[in-house]
């Protein structure tokens, strides 16, 4: 089966009662893949190509639904280190080390005050250096905390 345009999201789509439902599992570096394959839960193979420029994929996303069968995409936990800033002046180093290094940066779903990162080694002891509250958790990365899409990143040398 063939994906190429996203039909809706569960969160503000009402699918009809007595649907067969199967996800698609993906993991948050996949969320910005407009072209890829990938098999479901039910081991339906999909082949994705979305056309669409600046895309990607959020949780419960809709990918197909016929009536009698729906296709969800479900993003799945991923190792992360979970970060709590105790004060603003510790959020304000946290973001700083973590824009220099261009490191992805999400808000947990289950708690807004809590930063995550993907994990990674060098980024957890650069981050309890700096940090007290700092931990590795599974966590699903689906809130990207990103740049303002209409600011310019371009570095002008005179």
């Amino acid at each position: 089966m063939i994906i190429t345009k996203i039909c809706g999201n569960l969160t503000n789509t009402q699918l009809r009662a007595n649907l067969d439902l199967d996800y698609i599992e993906l993991e948050w570096f996949e969320l910005n893949k407009r072209v890829m394959r990938k098999t479901t839960r039910n081991n339906l193979e999909l082949g994705i190509n979305i056309s669409e420029n600046g895309f990607s994929f959020n949780d419960q996303d809709i990918l197909f639904d016929d009536g009698v069968k729906a296709i969800i995409v479900k993003v799945i936990p991923a190792k992360c280190i979970a970060i709590s800033p105790a004060s603003k002046s510790e959020l304000a180093v946290v973001c700083y080390e973590l824009g220099n290094r261009h490191a992805p940066l999400f808000i947990d779903e289950n708690n807004p005050d809590c930063l995550l990162v993907p994990f990674d080694q060098p980024m957890l002891v650069l981050l309890k250096k700096i940090l007290a509250n700092v931990e590795v958790v599974d966590a699903r990365l689906v809130k990207p905390l990103t740049a303002q899409k209409n600011i310019s990143h371009e570095h002008h040398h005179h």
